[in-house]
């Protein structure tokens, strides 16, 4: 299991190479080996992750260059724990094109860390296998006969998808299916005006800050990703007969949303997160028939 604490930690990256990874969120009561091993001026959250790492089982454990505290927990971690992949990533503060060769440089640079460390291989079929899901949001027009005769994607953006969702669960603090019914319950409405996730998390810590209520907040989020969802729609033609699938169809609140803008139901089938995989399934044993 792979344990990592920012939310620039590119934790696909893991995940194509078949690992575990969770977020750390320290829950402790006492910081009794932290305050023998760091300064008493570090930071409450510093101190709560060094005493839960130090605790856990974790076969690796990824942080990034966010604050001098982290980098602290980063040096006791290498001299108490030298048995586990422990790695810090240099994140750049500056968002331009020398910036992010200089992030892929890094990141390639932490991936073959963890290959050596691990003895397992990445490769990008499998990163792409795994973005899939999370940062894509199509839309497909069909046929009556099912073919599809057109299609656009979100591409290299991860508004209103699964990514997009487990971004602001986060900073509301609460799990990814409870941001749907949250929103169910709403009273005021809130416009979230940007669709980066980035940004969008920004504006949601600044809406919480100004009091506002976690379900107004998440019913803003819901109606965005419809409004991303509807301008996709109407680039291959908007016509009757809607259907939504993947793991965003499980939360009422957008599938309420898509449905006020569309003015028309969505069919959502039992288990929409499946939709791709069996249709894949269905498609490989065509092949496999026809070659038979």
């Amino acid at each position: 299991m792979i344990g990592y604490i920012c939310k620039y930690t590119p934790i696909e990256v893991f995940e194509a190479m078949g690992e575990e990874v969770v977020q750390i969120e320290p829950e402790v009561t006492s910081f009794n080996q932290a305050d023998t091993l760091m300064h008493p001026n570090i930071c409450s959250f510093a101190k709560g992750l060094l005493e839960t790492v130090l605790g856990g089982q974790y076969e690796a454990i990824i942080l990034t260059t966010c604050c001098d505290s982290i980098r602290r927990v980063y040096d006791i971690l290498k001299e108490k724990l030298p048995n586990t992949f422990v790695y810090i990533l240099d994140t750049p503060r500056i968002i331009k094109d020398a910036g992010i060769c200089l992030y892929e440089k890094r990141i390639r640079e932490m991936i073959e860390a963890y290959e050596q460390f691990s003895g397992k291989k990445y490769d990008d079929e499998k990163l792409e296998k795994v973005l899939m899901g999370k940062f894509g949001t199509p839309a497909i027009k069909l046929d009556e006969n099912g073919e599809v005769t057109d299609f656009v994607m979100n591409d290299k953006c991860a508004a209103g998808t699964g990514r997009f969702l487990e971004a602001i669960a986060r900073t509301l603090e609460i799990g990814i299916d409870e941001v749907g019914p949250a929103a169910l319950t709403s009273k005021e409405n809130i416009e979230i005006t940007s669709m980066c996730t980035v940004f969008a998390e920004s504006e949601v810590i600044s809406l919480i800050a100004n009091n506002k209520e976690k379900s107004d907040i998440a019913n803003g989020v819901c109606h965005s990703i419809a409004n991303k969802a509807y301008s996709l729609m109407k680039r291959v033609g908007l016509q009757g007969g809607y259907m939504m699938t993947g793991g965003v169809a499980k939360n009422p609140g957008v599938v309420r949303a898509v449905e006020e803008k569309l003015g028309d139901r969505l069919y959502i089938c039992p288990e929409p997160e499946i939709v791709g995989a069996v249709g894949a399934s269905l498609y490989a044993l065509d092949k496999l028939q026809a070659d038979a």
